[in-house]
């Protein structure tokens, strides 16, 4: 009767893991020996060794009285969960740059280009004496002056504009000579026809170099071959938006000789 009794007693207890676990028992009993079956049943001697779980304290200090849950991980999971979390806390902290090609607005009514003096000074080396850039854009001192155009690409970048570029073969050039054998070259801006903003230039290098070694090889006092220069294909140059034409610095009426 008393070995009946403890047989039910046994099959009280779970068979599986995962019971255990939700009864608070961390550590399943473990058999130790086998009895003969009695009654198409076997008896097991078990050892007292359950446990339950205790409170515990968690790293905030406060008291946590729950079950124990035990999760098992490798190393390198644990360091790639570790870096992917700490990964996507910098790209919540990471602003976005926005596009700003188009808000900085362009305030310059004029250009001058002394990088581009060293190609003037090759394409008049061996026929003239040296030139030297004069890096103030100012008429003091000036002994010659000259108007002309030049070509060049305007970009827009108004924001809310709804013109991006224009093109432009009429672009104001001024060429001026001082003392000591000086000279500067400024190029006028022009502004956008749809929201009146001025634009930024992408010059046409080619034609700049050129116009302004003709005009100095002609002030050193060479003989130079007049050129006239024909109209080409392209929008039909607007005074209003000139700022050569508004400095009465721009050869509005056709193109004039070189």
């Amino acid at each position: 009767m008393f070995a009946f009794s403890r047989i039910k007693f046994l099959q009280s207890f779970p068979a599986d893991k995962a019971a255990w676990t939700q009864r608070g028992i961390t550590t399943l009993p473990k058999a130790t020996k086998k009895a003969p079956q009695e009654n198409g049943e076997t008896m097991i001697d078990l050892r007292q060794n359950t446990m339950k779980n205790k409170s515990s304290k968690a790293e905030g200090g406060n008291v946590i009285d729950a079950p124990l849950k035990v999760v098992t991980m490798s190393k390198g999971k644990e360091e790639t969960i570790d870096a992917l979390a700490k990964t996507t806390t910098k790209k919540k902290k990471k602003k976005k740059k926005k596009n700003s090609s188009r808000t900085k607005e362009e305030t310059r009514t004029s250009f001058m280009f002394p990088s581009l003096h060293e190609d003037i000074v090759a394409a008049v080396s061996g026929q003239i004496a040296v030139p030297q850039f004069h890096k103030r854009d100012s008429n003091q001192g000036v002994n010659n002056e000259y108007e002309t155009h030049v070509m060049g690409k305007f970009k827009c970048r108004s924001h809310d504009c709804s013109t991006s570029s224009w093109n432009s073969k009429r672009v104001a050039l001024l060429i001026r000579g001082y003392p000591g054998n000086e000279y500067n070259a400024v190029v006028f801006n022009q502004r956008c026809k749809s929201c009146y903003q001025l634009g930024s230039l992408r010059l046409d290098d080619a034609s700049y170099i050129d116009r302004v070694t003709y005009r100095l090889k002609k002030w050193a006092g060479l003989s130079m071959e007049g050129r006239q220069f024909t109209p080409g294909k392209g929008p039909p140059h607007e005074s209003s938006l000139c700022e050569g034409c508004k400095r009465g610095r721009c050869q509005e009426k056709g193109f004039g000789a070189a």
